[in-house]
């Protein structure tokens, strides 16, 4: 094979495809060794079908269980018998057997090039007379700080969670560069509840009113808490800790007006952001 064909098998298995030919060579046999599938390959060794809506090489596989059901622990504590977080109301957890499935699943490494700092051999970091490190563009497949993201937000170690929002969700678009803000977000969002004609006097959700820039900010805000510390249900954290010991959030009771489970159904059903600009 040619560095081109190398490359290209290389590209398909979505592994590093910079080196000379003896590296590329190396390369390909290791992934190859590992397993790794090309995009155009199945576990089976035959062609994978194309998905519709998929990359290519995606395809569907049946999952087998064990046999012998998960040994369930036990939610009896001082006479009183819990059921699972996930479980209805209506329902107990008598009978119900829980079972693991027999499968792995295969992803593609995420290859970026990022800023990295310079080492030396033994380790050690390279900077610069005035103290300041110095960087160079790597090919890695770690999850690694944006440095220049840092740098333009004024970010650090000592930044306040409110910093790393706004940095994220900007209130307002300072220049014409910005994708969005939050501003934008409730703009697009209350557009989309006229059209489906909510509020007063329309056909649906008659008690909607146009959320404010403080509601969307608070909504997000929520959103990334529970992807930070998930609940099997997003509505458990309006309560506070006395109502629902276990879910109930105190500060997310306090921060959001009475009518939060009413406007939380407002916000799922009308949030929108269009897709990002070219």
């Amino acid at each position: 094979m040619n560095c081109q064909e190398l490359r290209e098998e290389l590209s398909k298995r979505g592994l590093i495809k910079t080196g000379n030919k003896s590296v590329l060579i190396d390369r390909l046999k290791d992934g190859v060794r590992r397993g790794v599938l090309a995009s155009n390959q199945s576990r089976t060794g035959g062609a994978a079908p194309n998905i519709p809506g998929f990359p290519p090489g995606c395809h569907w596989v049946n999952i087998s269980f064990q046999a012998e059901p998960v040994e369930e622990p036990s939610r009896l504590i001082h006479g009183i018998e819990f059921r699972r977080p996930t479980l209805p109301d209506d329902e107990t957890p008598s009978g119900k057997r829980l079972f693991d499935a027999d499968c792995q699943f295969d992803r593609l490494p995420f290859i970026q090039h990022a800023k990295m700092p310079k080492k030396r051999a033994n380790g050690s970091f390279i900077k610069t007379r005035e103290g300041n490190f110095q960087y160079d563009n790597t090919i890695t497949t770690d999850t690694v700080v944006n440095i220049d993201f840092i740098v333009k937000h004024r970010l650090g170690t000592n930044s306040h969670p409110a910093e790393w929002f706004g940095a994220f969700f900007p209130v307002k678009k300072m220049n014409r560069n910005d994708k969005f803000s939050v501003e934008q977000m409730t703009t697009w969002t209350n557009s989309k509840a006229r059209a489906y004609n909510a509020g007063p006097g329309g056909t649906n959700y008659p008690t909607f009113t146009d959320f404010t820039v403080n509601e969307i900010k608070k909504f997000n805000a929520l959103y990334l808490l529970n992807g930070l510390c998930p609940r099997p249900n997003m509505n458990l954290l309006f309560k506070n800790q006395v109502d629902d010991p276990i879910f109930g959030n105190d500060l997310i009771n306090r921060v959001f007006s009475p009518n939060a489970l009413l406007r939380h159904k407002h916000f799922k059903a009308f949030f929108f952001v269009p897709g990002p600009q070219p």
